[in-house]
């Protein structure tokens, strides 16, 4: 029982830090820093990340 606890505290530790992540680079977006390319990267990467999730 505590294994599990555990697997899920650390999940939801990485979703946290993910979205902490996010929050920043929402910033760097409407300034318009990104170039297409890391949209797109960053577009990918967050559908697998919450599919998988």
């Amino acid at each position: 029982m505590r294994l599990r606890q555990t697997d899920k505290e650390k999940r939801i530790w990485d979703l946290d830090i993910l979205l902490n992540y996010i929050k920043q680079q929402v910033s760097l977006l409407e300034q318009g820093l990104f170039t297409v390319q890391q949209r797109r990267a960053i577009a990918a990467t967050l559908v697998m990340v919450f599919t998988v999730a």
